[in-house]
């Protein structure tokens, strides 16, 4: 089986394309909260880009469910079907009037515009979460929503500017 350490690490990569540069924990594994260009971190209100720090507000990302996890289940609902790992996960954007992702909503990947104070609402089984996406979130490139039965991991990946 799978860790969870060993998942988000595995993801982590995918939100710091571009970032080079010793950004790696006492472990081993990146850390999703540092990516450098140049030597130097990314730090504020900025995200690691393709040559250099850019903005990490005012900017759209694309938002898909990476994974779900159900406790005693191992990794994922059902790994053959690409749509069941949203089956018990229903996302939510600012407004909250509309679900972006979630059972029956296509396609897998929505995109928004993340601005200052942004967040997002995510309902799972048995819990709810409101994630408010911060400059360090959106450099990690993986939200998490926690329940007491199941945990469902998002990524966010940052679109040109």
């Amino acid at each position: 089986m799978i860790s969870r350490n060993t998942y988000l690490a595995s993801l982590v990569p995918l939100a710091v394309l571009g970032c080079a540069g010793d950004d790696t924990t006492d472990d081993g594994d990146r850390d999703p909260d540092v990516c450098e260009l140049a030597g130097e971190p990314c730090t504020g209100d900025t995200i690691c880009g393709e040559s250099e720090c850019e903005p990490a507000f005012d900017r759209d990302y694309q938002v898909h469910v990476a994974m779900t996890w159900q406790l005693g289940k191992g990794f994922g609902t059902c790994p053959n079907s690409p749509d069941c790992a949203m089956e018990d996960v229903t996302v939510y954007f600012d407004d909250g009037i509309a679900p972006i992702l979630g059972r029956g909503i296509s396609p897998a990947v929505a995109e928004v515009l993340v601005k200052q104070g942004s967040t997002m609402a995510v309902e799972l089984k048995n819990s709810d979460c409101l994630i408010h996406l911060s400059a360090e979130k959106l450099r990690s490139g993986v939200v998490s929503c926690s329940g007491p039965t199941m945990t469902a991991f998002l990524g966010l990946e940052a679109m040109p500017l």
